[in-house]
C-alpha cells in the first residue's frame, strides 16, 4: 500500500509540473518590437552584453526594431533577445544576441 501511495504522489507531482509549465516545457521565444522611447530624448534602446546599464553597448536599436525573446520572463527588468531582420525572420538563431531593458519592448501578436 505504501508503494502505491508513493507512485500516485509521484504521478500527481509530475502532472502538476507539466501543467504548470515546469522544466519539461521549453520556451520557444516571442516577437517584440522596440517601443515607448522618447523621440525628444535619445530615441534608441541599447542592446547590452549583460543585464546592466554598466555593461558594454553592442548596438543601438531604433523604434520598430524587431527582437526575438530567449526567455519567458525578465530578470531585474532585463530580457535576453536576438535581433531579427524583420517580423518574418522566424527563429533568428544566428542574429546578434544581447539584453534589453524590458520597459522599452512591446509584444507583437504574429498569430494572425
Amino acid at each position: 500500500m505504501k508503494n502505491l501511495v508513493s507512485a500516485v504522489c509521484a504521478t500527481v507531482a509530475i502532472a502538476a509540473t507539466m501543467l504548470a509549465g515546469g522544466p519539461g516545457v521549453a520556451y520557444d521565444g516571442e516577437v517584440y518590437t522596440v517601443c515607448k522611447l522618447d523621440p525628444r530624448g535619445d530615441n534608441y534602446l541599447s542592446l547590452r552584453s549583460c543585464r546592466s546599464s554598466r555593461c558594454a553597448e553592442k548596438r543601438r536599436l531604433r523604434p520598430g526594431q524587431f527582437v526575438w525573446t530567449e526567455e519567458p520572463f525578465s530578470e531585474g527588468g532585463w530580457r535576453a533577445v536576438i535581433l531579427m531582420k524583420d517580423v518574418n525572420d522566424w527563429h533568428p538563431r544566428n542574429g546578434l544576441r544581447g539584453f534589453v531593458y524590458e520597459r522599452y519592448i512591446c509584444y507583437v501578436d504574429v498569430s494572425r
